[in-house]
């Protein structure tokens, strides 16, 4: 007799789980931001993955250890010792390189655990229902590491008692203290202080950022600000310059133009998850995941990284600031109670990974917008 698992493959229903949801009260950040997990280039390869979230399940699966940086004043400093145009055979004159430095990184487990009657199983449980129960455990898990997203990107250092107590380590840079910016959604200087802000990181980090993230209150601020409002973007050849002068609101596509013509902010993404309390009975409330009064500017793009069995990985080419590290995504398993007289029918999804802040000197928390 054929078990429910070799009925129902588990493969089936995970790879169904990993396809964001069409809630839009689920419209998660974390897939934009690091996409689908890629793995080394498969047997007898360079063993070398570019992508902003590394699969290293089969390496053979990495829970823990570091990754090794190479120090970006190699390349900065390569000729700060050296007089130029000196006059033919003078004598070589070397280049410092630097100690590498190394991010330490810990796989941590999400997972949710959905259930079901028998009777109901038994009687018409169809497979419309069946990957709902998956869903059910698998939004678990989503919710759980759009949480430690947040916290990874958001989370000051000094803060405790957060959701997921995971921190990027970047720096740190209160708008109206810090940068003397006036409130959101009514400054006459947003631009302005934001172009602070990335001047300041370009020196520090030594990169060009181009990221943004937030949280959909801080879009809508960014909607109303005067300054965006007053700001032309370009459009192609039949669309020539377009502007919003005299709208009270602009819409989010005239924001990220702006952002990305006057700023050379190219990628922008807007967490609008919501979640829920369990509470007793019917009464819930429903909470944004994202702060509503903060935002990270940085460096992101994929990194190139060499994986090898046995060895630390180490970054090869480290465009961006930042990955994820998986060891193990959405595992599903679904079958009835191991023990005698099944009541119910289970469904455990579950992912392991981290999030690592490669460089924290090309990321900054930028709080107390407003």
């Amino acid at each position: 007799m054929a078990t429910y698992s070799q009925i129902n493959p588990a493969s089936v229903i995970r790879d169904a789980l990993i396809e964001a949801p069409d809630d839009y009260a689920l419209d998660m950040a974390f897939p934009k931001i690091f996409g689908l997990p890629q793995g080394p280039d498969g047997p007898g390869g360079t063993g070398v993955v570019e992508s902003r979230a590394i699969d290293m399940s089969g390496t053979p699966g990495i829970l823990a250890g570091s990754i090794v940086v190479r120090n970006d004043r190699d390349l900065l400093g390569a000729n700060a010792q050296q007089s130029v145009g000196r006059a033919l055979g003078s004598a070589r004159t070397q280049s410092t390189t630097y100690t590498r430095a190394t991010r330490p990184f810990a796989g941590k487990l999400f997972d949710g655990f959905a259930r079901e009657l028998i009777q109901h199983v038994q009687n018409g449980f169809t497979a419309e229902e069946e990957v709902h129960l998956s869903r059910i455990a698998a939004t678990s898990a989503k919710l759980a590491m759009e949480k430690f997203t947040v916290d990874f990107f958001l989370a000051k250092a000094a803060e405790g008692g957060r959701n997921s107590d995971k921190r990027g380590g970047w720096t740190e840079t209160d708008w109206q203290a810090g940068l003397s910016g006036a409130a959101l959604g009514s400054s006459n200087s947003t631009l302005e202080v934001l172009h602070s802000a990335i001047n300041s990181l370009e020196l520090t980090g030594a990169c060009r950022p181009n990221a943004l993230y937030m949280g959909r209150q801080v879009m809508q601020k960014l909607q109303i600000d005067p300054q965006v409002l007053s700001r032309v973007v370009t459009g192609d050849a039949t669309k020539g310059v377009s502007s919003v002068i005299g709208m009270p609101v602009a819409p989010e596509s005239h924001v990220r133009n702006v952002l990305a013509e006057h700023l050379g902010i190219t990628e922008v993404v807007v967490g609008g998850g919501i979640h829920q309390n369990q509470a007793a009975g019917d009464a819930a409330s429903s909470a944004y995941l994202w702060d509503s009064n903060r935002m990270w500017l940085g460096k992101a793009a994929p990194v190139a990284m060499s994986i090898r069995s046995g060895a630390e990985p180490r970054v090869l080419s480290g465009a961006g600031s930042f990955c994820a590290v998986f060891t193990e995504l959405y595992n599903t398993q679904i079958d009835f109670e191991q023990i005698v007289g099944p009541q119910f029918l289970e469904c455990v999804v579950q992912s392991v990974l981290d999030l690592v802040s490669l460089k924290p000197n090309q990321g900054m928390i930028i709080h107390n917008l407003y």
